[in-house]
């Protein structure tokens, strides 16, 4: 009754709470929040915050972007976007949410010209610490009227820790598009085993999700 519990949080909430100076929020530290601050209400389940950032991102509330290591955003932001959904959202250092102005402000920015593409230097970047040595990134030069393909196909393993960066760099160009089709293969096979209590949590996750909840063992 006090408003200390809460089983559903307002996208209007973290416009409201939104910190004093950063321009940014990374989902994380938003989710965070509601752990340390005694101003925040606390949260019968966590997972709500992945429904209140979908409706603030579809309400054009705020904006949702991916940022790399190096601190840039990965294309430009989603907001407005109707067909972004709970599973759209992740809770990482590496996805901000973006004030209203500033998303619709990076959004509007033109698009780069054939001209400066080819004047675009390429950028350099030592990370050893990432598990390699130089990153090498450089913006595609593609002739005027290049011929297009009629379908786009990728297979491959993706690292865990990078699902959020695939999802930001790559599907997000086709994400509106119906016609995107999607199939997810996972296995995890610890030493200790899986418990039967996990078993039933990740089966309840994917009916959540409205998926499939087969699990094969």
């Amino acid at each position: 009754q006090d408003g200390l519990l809460e089983d559903t949080i307002s996208p209007d909430f973290l416009v409201r709470n939104w910190p004093a100076a950063p321009t940014e929020w990374s989902t994380k530290a938003m989710r965070d929040t509601f752990f340390a601050s005694p101003t925040f209400p606390r949260l019968l389940n966590p997972d709500v915050l992945r429904t209140t950032v979908a409706e603030g991102v579809r309400g054009g509330k705020f904006g949702y972007v991916g940022k790399t290591y190096i601190g840039e955003y990965q294309g430009t932001p989603l907001i407005e976007d109707k067909s972004f959904g709970v599973a759209n959202v992740e809770i990482s250092e590496q996805v901000v949410l973006l004030p209203r102005a500033r998303a619709l402000e990076l959004k509007k920015e033109p698009p780069i010209s054939a001209e400066e593409e080819k004047e675009a230097p390429e950028k350099v970047v030592e990370r050893p610490e990432e598990g390699y040595t130089t990153e090498v990134r450089v913006r595609p030069e593609l002739p005027a009227g290049a011929p297009k393909v009629p379908r786009l196909r990728w297979a491959g393993e993706l690292p865990p820790q990078k699902w959020t960066n695939f999802y930001m760099k790559v599907l997000t160009r086709f994400a509106t598009d119906p016609s995107l089709c999607i199939r997810l293969e996972f296995e995890v096979a610890p030493g200790e085993g899986i418990t039967q209590q996990r078993v039933e949590e990740t089966r309840m996750a994917l009916r959540e999700l409205g998926l499939n909840d087969a699990i094969k063992s």
